[in-house]
């Protein structure tokens, strides 16, 4: 079954293609911060889903990225706290219809 933001062939449409990556906190991120895409969407139809990957013993907290905070260059992210240097975020991004 294919997924429902994907064409019947199951390949994510080639004008913008999902976007998966990980951020990697410096430490200096307040618990609202923007994250860089890796590269620029055609717009800002888009999910991004936040999650936190790996986190020292201290930092364990659920993250957030309202479609408020989209552009076509980044997305701002809204933590339960503010992370940890090292802390690391995975991030999805796919188009929406």
């Amino acid at each position: 079954m294919p997924y429902p933001h994907m064409p019947s062939s199951g390949h994510p449409p080639a004008a913008n293609p999902d976007q998966r990556f990980k951020y990697v906190c410096t430490g200096t991120e307040t618990d609202t911060f923007n994250v860089p895409l890796p590269s620029a969407r055609a717009n800002t139809n888009y999910i991004a889903v936040v999650s936190l990957l790996f986190g020292s013993s201290s930092s364990q907290y659920l993250c957030n990225a309202p479609p408020t905070g989209y552009t076509t260059t980044q997305i701002q992210v809204i933590a339960g706290a503010a992370p940890a240097a090292g802390d690391v975020l995975g991030i999805v991004i796919t188009d929406i219809a």
